[in-house]
């Protein structure tokens, strides 16, 4: 195994311990900051609505590097939380990005 692959390793098997919280501190801070009521102007309106847009590429990003790790190096319970963060994650950007809200 070359350094370059020892790295890429040890750098999955960290973002596998790390990328669940993450993503669930990620979604839940984006839920409670949606709720949020800034419509007193149209410029809180608008800064709002760009944070949230934010905070959702923010979730992506975290989605796509936990598609990136490799599950088959994880252990079943680590690969069956990331798995269905992953699922509820996408799920809510889903019903996000089409205008549905719970």
């Amino acid at each position: 195994m070359t350094s370059k692959q020892t790295i890429e390793a040890l750098s999955r098997t960290q973002m596998a311990q790390a990328l669940p919280d993450a993503i669930e501190t990620a979604i839940q801070s984006y839920r409670d900051f949606m709720r949020q009521d800034n419509s007193e102007t149209p410029k809180m309106f608008g800064d709002h609505h760009n944070a949230c847009k934010a905070a959702i590429a923010h979730i992506e990003l975290l989605l796509k590097l936990a598609r990136w790790i490799d599950l088959d190096d994880q252990n079943n319970q680590q690969k069956n939380r990331i798995k269905k963060l992953l699922n509820n994650a996408q799920n809510e950007l889903d019903g996000t990005k089409g205008g549905h809200e719970e």
